[in-house]
């Protein structure tokens, strides 16, 4: 008798034991092009003190029918990842505040809280502007020792007597902010004069002042310093262009990417979906998008899903290069966790059981 219960609790083990492997997520396997060489630039553990990032790993308890249990709380932690140089900056989503770090994991210095954080970008100088603060209709201006230098509405920096300079009825809100061949550089919808809306795309100068208009339609500003818009991003269609014009809005050039390149080995995916076109600094241009995948996965002990973090790159021509693919954590809310340095090499944020690292990809040596 007793050799028999000894079998059945065997069985019993064997057939958890089974059952728990085919409900294990299967191991994520990134993309990484042919070329590159791995090595981790920056490791910071998780944590409330100073040089720490914060994380929160939320709350998502159901119960038997499904309903929430408990208040749901979002997991958070890091995002907004900017590199220059051996330099890191994040936004920590848990205490609002941006924290720069210096490779391998020094950290030099957190800014104060910043609520409602839109957006920002970081000066070669190291200068960082932010759109937030108590309201999202103001730019900050963050120096080198983390201190807010400045605070501007967008109303003092577009006061009403310029509105009529500029054709302008309203200012709705700021749409991005970026750090370009021209400066500082914001998009703003607007409600022009006439009616209707549309994004103007400013430069402004160092602090915070109007220092040209670059153009009252949709544009971002490519790697050649040339004004481009995208057509048919949104569509199912293949064919996804961008158009390079001069400041009068004349047609200058004219790029089609080649999204049927290695007839979809590399670009096909279930559910894929692009979402923006930016210029590569070192000439290029990539395309942020993401991949749903058919069951979730891992990629370590705490990061599990069903979405890839995908970055498609491109010559400045539109050929294809290359393809980048990660799995996305959890934590991210806001900017891609793929950034590309000013010398094309390509930098990851992951995310661990007890802290952050970037992992950086450089091209071998030939």
């Amino acid at each position: 008798m007793a050799r028999i219960v000894i079998k059945l609790l065997l069985l019993v083990v064997i057939f958890a034991c089974s059952i728990s492997v085919l409900c294990a997520s299967p191991q994520h396997n990134p993309r990484i092009p042919n070329g590159y060489t791995a090595e981790i630039v920056l490791r910071v553990d998780y944590g409330e003190s100073f040089g720490d990032v914060g994380v929160s790993w939320g709350s998502d308890e159901r119960s038997d029918s499904g309903v929430l249990e408990h208040e749901y709380s979002q997991p958070a932690s890091v995002e907004q990842m900017k590199v220059i140089g051996d330099r890191f900056y994040f936004y920590d989503n848990t205490d609002s505040k941006i924290k720069l770090f210096q490779s391998p994991g020094k950290c030099i210095w957190e800014s104060s809280q910043i609520g409602n954080m839109m957006e920002y970008t970081v000066s070669p100088k190291g200068l960082v502007y932010v759109v937030g603060c108590s309201s999202q209709d103001q730019l900050s201006c963050i120096d080198t020792a983390g201190k807010t230098v400045w605070t501007k509405r967008a109303s003092d920096i577009w006061p009403v007597e310029e509105y009529q300079k500029y054709n302008l009825k309203e200012i709705i809100g700021w749409a991005s902010i970026e750090w370009t061949s021209y400066g500082l550089t914001v998009s703003i919808c607007v409600s022009p004069n006439g009616g209707g809306q549309s994004y103007y795309l400013f430069a402004l100068t160092d602090d915070g002042k109007i220092n040209q208009l670059l153009s009252h339609e949709d544009r971002f500003v490519g790697p050649d310093g040339g004004l481009y818009k995208t057509e048919n991003w949104q569509s199912k269609q293949l064919q996804r262009m961008a158009i390079k014009n001069n400041k009068a809005g004349e047609k200058l050039h004219e790029i089609s990417f080649e999204f049927d390149a290695d007839n979809g080995k590399y670009l096909a995916g279930k559910e894929m979906r692009m979402f923006r076109l930016k210029p590569d600094a070192s000439g290029d241009f990539f395309i942020e998008g993401k991949a749903v995948l058919d069951q979730s996965h891992s990629a370590n002990s705490v990061v599990k899903g069903t979405l890839e973090e995908v970055l498609w790159r491109f010559d400045n021509q539109g050929k294809f290069k290359e393809q980048w693919r990660f799995l996305r954590s959890q934590f991210k809310h806001l900017g891609s966790e793929i950034v590309v340095g000013s010398n094309g090499d390509v930098y990851h944020l992951q995310f661990g059981a007890t802290g952050i690292e970037v992992v950086k990809y450089s091209r071998e040596a030939k």
